[in-house]
């Protein structure tokens, strides 16, 4: 029939037959090829669809992931198609909405199998690139393969963020509408023409036992038969007039309005009217009238302000309190009424009111228009407008003033009360303590001891960071005692007592000195070492003077300046009195001790020196006696050599006998004050030569070795210098072990000849060295040689010979090898 149609062909060889011999097949392919014109046709048109559509399209696989996406849908999210492809659906879906789309997603892998189509429709709330939320509705069907078997989902997404707000706006003023029906007390009808209700609503209708839809179906004349002036009304309005009235129904006052209701034609279809109650607000607005009236007849001051502090209300109270008139004083700043020392205190309530917190008892200060201050206590409360909100701040002021004097007068009073009775309280203890003090220090004789109770006595009754008795001694200030820190051991020195600068010296004075602060005394850092005082701001500082001699200070201090009262300095005076009546009681037992232990030492030493003085006059009286007995005797029997020897025997014993009558005439003498020496040039070497035999006659075996330049001349008596020699080498062989040799050297040093005597004792303490040159001095438990005694007078007349004679002696060393005396003359050039 001449139509055209394609076909497809297949060429085989045929095994066997002659070459070049084909086999051909046909096929007819036009079916094929207007499917597949017909597929090619859909896709172009689905492109076409998914390019030009305003929707967002999607294509995701059975997990979820996106397989395709178009611009919209991309540009919808704020993403591009790249960022979107490969990646999960459920990134994009808020978590409200990834439940529905997980469940979607679930069914249609449940059904896929069975090659079941499923088309639904749902709302999603989506995430936008930049965190902003909107809605969608998604229109998803699901996608088969050739087989038929489910391999995913299309869904075709439209943006309904627009109309989701929108019915949300709706709602919400629906809701706000019901709420105002449920809460305004208002009754809303409405009749048809023949005046049946067909509406019958408002909280009003409580008032009256009525319920909403309870006349709905009746009739409005039937209804307010009772109450001929609004069935009047509700004739009138369907007369068409516009009726508003108030009436009073039951007790309450009642505004209603209606309102004519026509059809398209101009024909009454019906009336609406409405009801307000206005009792509450009638009753409200009595109750404001007499607010008012209370408010302005108030003795109070009662204002009210903005949030921000602005005065917007002002009675005759606060006019009579502070002095502002109303005109004056609305519209400023409540802040004009408060002190500069309370700065932001209104700003600071009205904050705590915002906060929720109602103020009230609140006892401040203000300042009236004449800049006096007045003692107020206030109470502080919200104003709040009819939706709840705060919108201010009402405050009743109440003067205070007479009230917080009298208050301050009874505080005054009872702190003078207080302070009475803890002065008398602290006297009393003060008392209490002096007699303490006294009965403390008056039992104790010892200084040491008594320094240290006054201090800590003193401690106790005058507060103080430091307290210390200083003594003077040899021109210094030295530490007696202390208490507190630092504490300084008894003799240290502390400054002169006298500086040539006139710096202030704290103990250099013979009356009570205050220094009320150290800082402010010009000197006082110059003192040095002052190191103790270095923290100390304040102190008092008293003399201590015994019979009329200043021995000393007493002080406290403290580290705080302008620390001590007139009544402190009174206490610190006294117990220095009782110090020093304390210090002349021990003085003079101290004295007494020492002259007992005096007489007792001189009548031991008196006892010793009478033993050792008979001793001494007995031994060479005996010899002296038994010699002569000896040459009476055996005369004629002796030969003129031992005649010669008891005769020098004889004589040596009266010589010494002789020194020791001279020793105690001398001894006399210096009591007497009658010592007299005959100085001249002697030459020395002779003289201790004789005085050395002499010695040696008294201690046979005695080795004396003499050493020393001949010639050598001093200014000195002889006889008082041999005097002085011959009791140096008499004590050093009376305490020289025997057969030791005692030596005496001599030379010239400068411009004195000295002469030295060394023995071999066994040495002199050094608590004893003074002890040697006293009258009777002798060293306890001193060794001395079998047979010989001594008087204790040796080295005491020797010293004062020597200082009569314009030198000295001395006890040059010592050790337990021996001691060494020093004789010093004037030498005299030959």
């Amino acid at each position: 029939n001449g139509i055209s149609f394609p076909i497809e062909l297949t060429f085989v060889r045929v095994p066997g037959s002659e070459p070049g011999t084909l086999l051909a097949g046909a096929r007819d392919i036009t079916k094929r090829q207007r499917a597949e014109q017909a597929l090619q046709e859909s896709e172009e048109r689905y492109r076409n669809l998914v390019e030009t559509t305003q929707d967002g399209i999607l294509q995701i696989d059975s997990m979820g992931y996106i397989t395709h996406v178009n611009e919209q849908m991309a540009g919808l999210l704020g993403y591009s198609v790249e960022e979107m492809l490969g990646t999960s659906v459920f990134a994009y879906i808020w978590h409200t909405g990834r439940a529905t789309m997980q469940a979607n997603l679930e069914q249609r892998v449940d059904t896929g199998h069975l090659g079941e189509n499923i088309v639904n429709r749902f709302e999603l709330e989506l995430l936008h690139k930049n965190g902003a939320h909107l809605w969608v509705l998604v229109s998803m069907t699901s996608i088969f393969d050739r087989s038929r078997r489910y391999a995913g989902s299309l869904a075709m997404v439209t943006d309904i963020t627009d109309r989701k707000r929108t019915e949300a706006a709706l709602q919400t003023s629906e809701e706000r509408l019901r709420t105002v029906v449920a809460n305004v007390p208002l009754i809303l009808w409405a009749v048809d023409a023949d005046g049946i209700f067909t509406v019958y609503e408002g909280t009003g209708l409580r008032h009256f036992n009525l319920e909403p839809g309870m006349h709905v179906g009746d009739s409005i004349w039937h209804v307010l038969r009772d109450f001929p002036e609004i069935a009047a009304d509700v004739r009138r309005a369907f007369a068409g007039e516009d009726m508003v009235a108030v009436r009073e129904v039951g007790g309450r006052v009642i505004e209603t309005r209606h309102t004519l209701l026509r059809g398209k034609d101009g024909a009454v279809s019906g009336l609406i009217g409405v009801a307000t109650d206005f009792t509450e607000q009638k009753r409200a607005g009595e109750e404001r009238a007499r607010l008012a009236a209370i408010v302005d007849s108030s003795e109070d001051a009662i204002t009210t302000a903005s949030l921000d502090g602005i005065l917007q209300s002002w009675n005759a109270g606060a006019e009579r309190l502070f002095g502002y008139t109303a005109a004056e004083a609305i519209g400023r700043p409540a802040a004009i009424l408060e002190p500069p020392d309370r700065p932001r205190e209104i700003a600071d309530i009205l904050m705590r009111l915002k906060e929720g917190e109602r103020i009230s008892n609140f006892e401040t200060v203000r300042v009236a228009k004449t800049g006096s201050t007045i003692d107020i206590s206030l109470a502080v409360s919200p104003v709040i407008d009819d939706t709840g909100r705060i919108i201010g701040a009402s405050s009743i002021d109440r003067d205070i003033t007479e009230r917080k004097q009298a208050q301050r007068e009874a505080e005054h009073a009872r702190r003078v009360a207080e302070e009475l009775a803890q002065l008398r309280e602290e006297r009393a203890r003060e008392a209490q303590a002096m007699a303490d003090v006294g009965a403390s220090i008056s039992s104790v004789l010892e200084p040491s001891e008594l320094y240290h109770r006054v201090l800590e006595q003193v401690a106790r009754i005058v507060p103080c960071d430091y307290a210390d008795i200083r003594g003077y001694e040899d021109g210094w200030v030295t530490s007696i005692a202390s208490w507190g820190e630092p504490c300084y051991a008894p003799g240290t020195r502390l400054f002169p007592l006298v500086d040539d600068q006139g710096r202030w010296l704290p103990s250099a004075h013979d009356k009570v000195v205050y220094v009320s602060d150290t800082n402010e005394e010009a000197n006082w850092i110059a003192v040095p070492p002052r190191n103790e005082e270095a923290h100390v701001r304040s102190m008092i500082t008293v003399p201590l003077i015994v019979d009329d001699e200043p021995i000393g200070s007493f002080t406290v201090s403290s580290r705080t300046p302008n620390f001590y009262s007139d009544h402190h300095i009174q206490l610190v005076t006294a117990l220095a009195g009782r110090a020093m009546q304390a210090l002349r009681n021990a003085r003079l037992f101290a004295a007494e001790q020492e002259r007992a232990r005096a007489a007792e030492e001189l009548a031991q030493v008196q006892n010793d020196f009478v033993a050792a003085a008979s001793h001494e006059l007995r031994t060479p009286l005996t010899a002296i006696l038994g010699f002569t007995e000896l040459l009476q005797k055996r005369w004629t029997r002796l030969d003129d050599g031992k005649r010669l020897e008891a005769v020098g025997r004889i004589a040596h014993a009266a010589n010494r006998q002789l020194r020791l009558v001279e020793d105690l005439l001398l001894l006399n003498r210096l009591d007497n004050e009658s010592l007299i020496a005959q100085s001249q040039p002697i030459e020395i070497a002779s003289l201790v030569q004789q005085a050395a035999d002499e010695v040696m006659a008294s201690y046979r075996e005695q080795q004396i070795d003499l050493d020393g330049p001949p010639g050598i001349t001093v200014q000195a008596d002889p006889s008082r210098f041999l005097q002085i020699v011959a009791n140096l080498l008499d004590n050093a062989a009376k305490y020289s072990p025997e057969g030791s040799a005692v030596r005496a050297s001599w030379g010239v040093e400068g411009k004195s000849a000295v002469l030295r005597v060394q023995d071999h004792g066994s040495g002199i303490p050094e608590q004893d060295h003074e002890c040697l040159f006293r009258r009777f001095g002798r060293v306890p438990g001193s060794r001395m040689r079998e047979g010989h005694v001594g008087t204790g007078l040796g080295l005491y007349l020797g010293r004062q010979l020597a200082r009569a004679m314009g030198g000295d002696l001395d006890l040059e060393t010592t050790s337990s090898e021996g001691s060494i005396f020093r004789l010093k003359l004037a030498y005299v050039p030959v």
